[in-house]
């Protein structure tokens, strides 16, 4: 489980799959910030990313309080850095 620093952007869509959420959150320890050297492990930081969840049913298609997304957000296993686009 990754530990998600804060949340910045939250929308649900809808495809051919059903409903989905996708969450863009600051998660920690994602990116290296300074590399290993034969002293000392990599260290690691947190990066912006990007984690979309297949929703099992149509209960989330309503306003979605702060607690919830963060719920939803623990539930992402896929987190992919983001562009910055």
């Amino acid at each position: 489980m990754h530990e998600i620093l804060s949340i910045e952007d939250f929308y649900l869509g809808c495809d051919q799959r059903g409903w989905f959420a996708t969450i863009e959150a600051y998660i920690a320890d994602m990116v290296v910030v300074h590399p290993a050297t034969m002293i000392d492990p990599a260290e690691m930081g947190p990066a912006l990313c990007i984690g979309t969840l297949i929703l099992d049913d149509d209960a989330w298609v309503r306003p979605i309080e702060a607690h919830e997304q963060l719920q939803l957000a623990s539930e992402v296993d896929n987190w992919i850095i983001s562009t910055g686009h």
